[in-house]
């Protein structure tokens, strides 16, 4: 017993003379935390009143934010004499292995870096990518968030938003859209070309003049004639539809109460 109790001794007064570095580390890194997420507000609303781009400012909070946190926990380290220059050597040899093993990751987090440097959308912005179309509501380090027009939450890897084509809707004040129409035989194809024209109008978003909408035939089919309304709508307004399915129902009422026998679909309805 006395021996056990001899050889503890030394033990305790290692450990009562680091206790006084481990708290000061202890305390070093809590206060890092603190520091780093005043630092990321105050980063944040310096930004907003300097109208920084929202991605920007995004990207610049977190780099501020990481920054502290990396500072600060270095320093916490060497306050118990942590070998830094071992442990790095280490680092990169560990960072080395899973490189291969995370590949996706590592992509994926420079990808969503040089997207919020290159800013091919903003976060609001109605846009079609990865095969979804919706509004971008956020872009973080592993993927671009999305909410589709029929309110569904979707995460797309960055490394496939930044590597295929992106069409953004918010980055022109408007743009056309087709809507093809079959008439019967019979019917009048001024009246119907008339009676297209004004029900789009009346359609939210449809831009009226300057340019107007138009009807053009297209071609004699086996039992209708095909025609195809040209409209244009403002930007403000795609978000409101993911598709052209109003100014189609709208067209087909209309058209409908004139007495004419029709068919009409929207861009993403083939009409074969």
């Amino acid at each position: 017993m006395d021996n056990i109790s001899a050889a503890s001794i030394p033990f305790l007064q290692t450990f009562l003379q680091f206790l006084p570095r481990l708290i000061a580390s202890l305390v070093i890194f809590l206060v890092t935390l603190y520091l780093s997420a005043v630092a990321a507000r105050a980063v944040g609303r310096a930004l907003k009143l300097r109208d920084t781009d929202q991605e920007l400012s995004l990207l610049l909070v977190r780099t501020a934010k990481l920054a502290i946190v990396i500072t600060g926990t270095i320093i916490a380290l060497q306050q118990v004499g942590f070998d830094l220059t071992a442990f790095v050597a280490g680092l990169g040899i560990i960072g080395f292995t899973l490189g291969f093993a995370l590949q996706d990751v590592s992509k994926n987090l420079i990808a969503g870096v040089l997207l919020l440097l290159q800013q091919p959308f903003d976060i609001g912005d109605t846009v079609e990518a990865g095969g979804f179309a919706g509004i971008i509501t956020n872009i973080n380090l592993r993927a671009t968030e999305m909410q589709t027009f029929d309110g569904i939450l979707v995460l797309i890897p960055n490394t496939v938003v930044y590597s295929k084509p992106v069409k953004n809707f918010n980055r022109v004040e408007q743009r056309c859209l087709e809507l093809p129409i079959r008439i019967a035989y019979g019917s009048g194809v001024q009246m119907a070309e008339q009676t297209v024209q004004e029900a789009l109008i009346s359609v939210p978003g449809v831009i009226a003049k300057e340019p107007t909408p138009r009807v053009v035939f297209q071609k004699f089919g086996d039992k209708s004639i095909e025609l195809i309304a040209y409209y244009w709508i403002k930007v403000n307004a795609a978000g409101e539809w993911g598709t052209a399915d109003e100014p189609a129902q709208t067209v087909q009422s209309a058209l409908e109460r004139a007495g004419i026998e029709s068919q009409t679909y929207s861009e993403d309805t083939d009409p074969d």
